[in-house]
């Protein structure tokens, strides 16, 4: 079986793209009874039936799969993209909550969903809702795309659209030898635990003396974020797409910003570069003065946990570090930001 699938990603206001083409075989002699070989952009996937490898070629690096977790683990590749969506991993009619039909650009459709709920792990109050649907042909019986969306309470977070098109099915056989190039690449080998380079870091801890006040902003200004007699800085530590992030700045929002004098916020992204995270400020109309990527702020901070909220005194001392966001961190927040109106309430 051969497939193109096409993904695009709408997460809190940004878009994601991506794209491959999927073989899968089968194959009597082998693990899972299958073999497949999924070709991206930069990173190729060649399974055989026994080994399961991946090619990144940006970075000359193959990465070798654990065959004993494979042979145990029966749900083993429906963790990666091209076997979790693919249009053979449909279920049975009874699974679904709901099964209607629809017409989308003159193509008619049988539509098959699934619906699940919980409580937010950010805010307790709020219910996260997950929905798929199947969008099945009803001419030729061929799944042509699948959506994924979660909601929280009123607003939507997620909204994944995964495209399938050119599929189809030949009885002829496939010799992995025809794919023997990839073998001989003379790429560095790792193990799948150690593709990723163990990441460790400090974050900034309370009393720290931060060794620099001045860093270049989203529009190219250079910012103190420190240095004025009697004012405090409360830096956010954020990137685009975090949801715990995005239920901050919605209860900023809420109240219309309205913080007291004598502070001012600050929104820093350690992931986003400069022009991305513009075009998602100005989206929000956030009123903070935003650092992105290029200003390498994130080297004297190491909040890499988002969100982290670091509070500053004029001399550029740390008063307050908090990391992520639920009711607590957000009654420090608010009495810190909105002292009077808070304990009004």
């Amino acid at each position: 079986m051969i497939f193109i699938i096409g993904q695009t990603i709408f997460f809190n206001e940004t878009t994601y793209l991506d794209s491959g083409k999927v073989m899968f075989y089968k194959l009597d002699n082998s693990l899972r009874g299958f073999g497949l070989h999924a070709n991206q952009i930069d990173v190729e996937y060649l399974y055989d039936g026994n080994n399961f490898e991946k090619l990144k070629h940006k970075e000359k690096l193959r990465v070798i799969f654990d065959t004993f977790a494979i042979r145990n683990d029966q749900d083993y590749f429906f963790s990666f993209p091209f076997c979790k969506w693919n249009p053979v991993k449909l279920l049975s009619k009874s699974d679904f909550a709901y099964v209607f039909d629809t017409i989308m650009n003159s193509t008619k459709y049988y539509v098959f969903k699934k619906e699940n709920k919980q409580k937010s792990k950010s805010d307790s109050t709020l219910i996260v809702t997950y929905i798929k649907l199947y969008f099945v042909s009803a001419a030729d019986s061929k799944l042509d795309k699948m959506e994924e969306i979660t909601i929280r309470g009123s607003d939507t977070l997620q909204l994944a659209t995964h495209h399938f098109k050119n599929i189809f099915y030949e009885r002829r056989p496939f010799y992995f030898e025809d794919l023997d190039s990839l073998k001989h690449l003379n790429y560095r080998n790792v193990s799948e635990e150690n593709e990723f380079e163990e990441f460790k870091y400090i974050p900034i801890k309370v009393g720290a003396k931060l060794q620099k006040a001045r860093y270049t902003d989203i529009n190219g200004v250079s910012t103190a974020i420190f240095g004025n007699s009697g004012q405090m800085s409360l830096i956010m530590f954020s990137f685009i797409g975090c949801a715990a992030c995005e239920q901050a700045l919605k209860d900023f929002e809420n109240e219309n910003y309205n913080f007291k004098e004598g502070i001012n916020v600050y929104y820093s992204s350690f992931q986003n570069v400069n022009a991305v995270l513009k075009s998602y400020i100005n989206k929000k109309k956030l009123p903070f003065v935003s650092f992105g990527k290029e200003s390498n702020m994130i080297e004297e901070f190491s909040c890499y946990f988002s969100p982290t909220f670091v509070l500053i005194n004029s001399e550029g001392f740390v008063l307050n570090v908090l990391e992520g966001y639920d009711n607590e961190v957000k009654r420090v927040l608010f009495e810190l930001l909105l002292q009077k109106q808070t304990k009004d309430r």
